[in-house]
């Protein structure tokens, strides 16, 4: 590692993880660089603010990374910057539902991801139905437009303000360095696990957040394949402050309940389970009592492979207050450990057929 790379002023303020410091990186770049919103076709006088803070009809608080307004305070654009995790179609609907309320959509709807290949399907589609414009930091495929390699062609043109350029210089190669090894384990047809992390050399990032980004990738991989069957889903991640970064498929459109069973990958482990509350509590025991009767057949079924080594859980489903409608649980059935495979390949494949076999199994005890 260079001198240079050592003094790197996003380590030194221990800053680099802070979403909000992205978020005012990118004002910076559009304050003073006209050009930069031509990408996505804006072209009218505006004032940008960040971490604007709205509340729907309904008292719903949500919040904007950053926001375009005109001259008459109406919102031209904003930009959801989730440097560190993908969002759920869920929370973009938030988004669209407030909008809907004044009756104005802002003409353009920026989803800022770290990297093109970590947005789920479900994601990706209601973007494509909704008009929101995926924008990532960085992409596998040198072809397409991102943030970064936009800031590294256009930094001797439009940064001539010396403290301005020096700290996109730092800025760039912070990112730079993270991003050279992920992309490496994203290429990479072998499957990693948390012990692949553990050595390598960062500026800035933890081991476990470069982790999470390639589970996002290893979900959106899952996503792709599942997108194929008529598996009703929502996609979401956690990365945020936990210790085990999580990627997790929750099963959609159950008669009785809206949220229920899952496909989730937590950490290293693969667990399939399901959150219960008083409504669907009977449904699940049901469920446990049939996957995991003696010989465990179902489960056997659903897993479709000897060589696979699994665990089941056989979890206590208590629900005391029933006056508390949003009290519930998250528990799992099965799990199994990634080191199952070598290849990332034959894990998406595999996981995809388990998954689809688990939301079949419950499918049919739920019709």
């Amino acid at each position: 590692m260079n001198q240079k790379a050592n003094f790197n002023i996003f380590k030194i303020l221990s800053v680099a993880d802070k979403e909000l410091i992205h978020s005012s990186i990118i004002k910076l770049v559009i304050n003073n660089d006209k050009d930069f919103l031509n990408v996505f076709d804006i072209n009218k006088d505006f004032k940008i603010e960040t971490e604007v803070k709205k509340t729907t009809k309904n008292k719903k608080r949500i919040s904007f990374d950053l926001v375009g307004y005109s001259k008459e305070d109406i919102i031209l654009f904003i930009i959801e910057n989730k440097f560190k995790s993908t969002p759920s179609k869920d929370q973009l609907e938030l988004y669209d539902t407030y909008f809907k309320e004044p009756n104005h959509i802002p003409d353009n709807k920026i989803l800022m991801v770290y990297f093109k290949e970590q947005v789920p399907s479900d994601v990706e589609e209601y973007c494509k139905q909704n008009n929101w414009i995926i924008y990532p930091y960085f992409s596998t495929n040198k072809s397409n437009e991102t943030f970064i390699s936009y800031l590294k062609e256009n930094i001797e043109k439009h940064y001539a303000h010396e403290k301005i350029k020096f700290l996109l210089e730092e800025y760039i190669e912070y990112m730079d360095n993270s991003w050279n090894h992920l992309f490496e384990k994203i290429n990479s047809t072998k499957l990693f696990v948390e012990n692949d992390f553990i050595n390598m050399n960062f500026l800035f990032d933890r081991k476990r957040d470069v982790w999470f980004r390639y589970l996002m990738h290893i979900q959106h991989l899952i996503s792709k394949e599942i997108n194929k069957e008529e598996i009703c889903y929502i996609s979401e991640n956690d990365g945020g402050s936990r210790p085990i970064p999580s990627v997790v498929f929750w099963f959609k459109g159950f008669k009785g309940f809206e949220e229920g069973p899952y496909f989730g990958i937590d950490g290293d482990v693969v667990k399939l389970g399901f959150r219960y509350n008083f409504y669907n509590i009977e449904f699940f025991k049901h469920i446990r009592k049939e996957l995991l009767n003696d010989n465990k057949e179902l489960v056997r079924n659903i897993i479709a492979d000897d060589n696979i080594k699994f665990k089941t859980n056989s979890p206590n489903l208590i629900m005391k207050d029933k006056k508390k409608n949003d009290n519930s649980s998250v528990m799992y059935l099965i799990s199994f450990n990634l080191n199952n495979w070598k290849e990332k390949h034959e894990f998406i494949k595999s996981a995809s057929n388990i998954l689809k076999k688990y939301y079949n199994t419950l499918s049919k005890s739920n019709s």
